[in-house]
């Protein structure tokens, strides 16, 4: 590939004539258009954990479930760079509160029983 400014030979895959300093490749894409991985685990566990608390006759095998999916999710975020890990740490929040309160439930329950 040759500097389109000054002529001389340069390697193809430079973005800069390593001879006049002008630019002479692709510039590369902005961090805002690149492509991030979603962490999935992450979602599932707010989404099992936030059902959780709307459907009473399920509660704690969603609460189990968006605690473990959102425990896995804050695993992948550290891969990830932090991506999803608000959310991760939003299930396991939401699951542990559902749990406690559903504990206390059925202790009370047994207690006035």
């Amino acid at each position: 590939m040759f500097c389109p400014k000054c002529g001389k030979s340069i390697d193809d895959d430079s973005i800069y004539c390593s001879h006049c300093g002008s630019a002479v490749g692709r510039p590369q894409a902005p961090a805002s258009m690149e492509r991030r991985e979603t962490n999935v685990y992450a979602i599932l566990g707010l989404v099992f954990s936030l059902i959780g608390v709307m459907v009473p006759i399920v509660t704690i095998v969603l609460s189990i479930l968006g605690y473990a999916f959102s425990v896995a999710g804050l695993h992948v975020a550290k891969r990830l760079g932090g991506e999803g890990r608000g959310l991760a740490i939003a299930g396991i929040a939401v699951s542990v509160v559902e749990i406690i309160i559903l504990i206390a439930v059925i202790i009370l329950l047994a207690l006035l029983s």
